[in-house]
């Protein structure tokens, strides 16, 4: 990636998160409904044609019989490189969304480690999005394997998008991962016309 589109994704990452009213949106899957929507139909390019184009689809899928209740997922992030030659590479990140990670109480740090291991079971390519209060930029917090299932220091989104997605340090490009990321409470897709990764991803299949 460009330095022309890391500026531009990061300029429109900043001013969606600056426009969320915590008042308003106090609940987790309220305030990634609102910063997804924000970014929905939004589109970064420079001047060779190469572009970032981001939708969103939020859902009313909650309760007992929701893709969260089941698996963990809160919000999936599917991210698409489309080829000159039409075919599109596809792969997913999980994410679940938690008000004040750094202060969750002994019940709550609880319930974000059961979800998180749900997630594990499905794919390694999870993460904790801390919800903040200031209209910054989340924070997320990366996978890991031993109890809570999530680790310090906490990476900007942004950062974590530009340094370890794109490069395809990070990912899971599995078909059924990639589907269910699709099919949860709200999904983000990413599309960008940027040359198709080389990295091989490691990936942890469903069962």
């Amino acid at each position: 990636m460009d330095e022309v589109l890391k500026f531009e994704l990061r300029k429109l990452l900043e001013s969606a998160s600056s426009k969320i009213d915590r008042d308003s949106f106090s609940q987790e899957p309220h305030y990634t409904s609102a910063l997804f929507g924000k970014l929905h139909g939004e589109k970064v390019l420079n001047k060779e044609g190469r572009y970032i184009k981001l939708s969103c689809s939020p859902s009313n899928d909650r309760g007992r019989g929701s893709a969260e209740s089941k698996t963990g997922i809160d919000v999936g992030m599917v991210f698409e490189w489309e080829g000159v030659d039409g075919k599109i590479f596809e792969k997913a990140i999980m994410l679940q969304a938690k008000n004040n990670v750094e202060t969750l109480n002994s019940q709550e740090r609880k319930d974000l480690e059961a979800q998180c291991e749900k997630m594990a079971v499905i794919t390694k390519s999870y993460l904790v999005m801390d919800c903040p209060y200031d209209c910054s930029v989340p924070n997320v917090y990366c996978p890991d394997t031993a109890p809570p299932f999530w680790k310090r220091p906490p990476f900007s989104l942004t950062d974590y998008l530009i340094d370890q997605v794109f490069p395809c340090t990070r990912g899971d490009s599995d078909a059924k991962v990639v589907s269910m990321a699709r099919r949860s409470d709200r999904c983000l897709v990413v599309t960008t016309n940027l040359p198709k990764p080389k990295v091989k991803l490691v990936r942890k299949n469903t069962p």
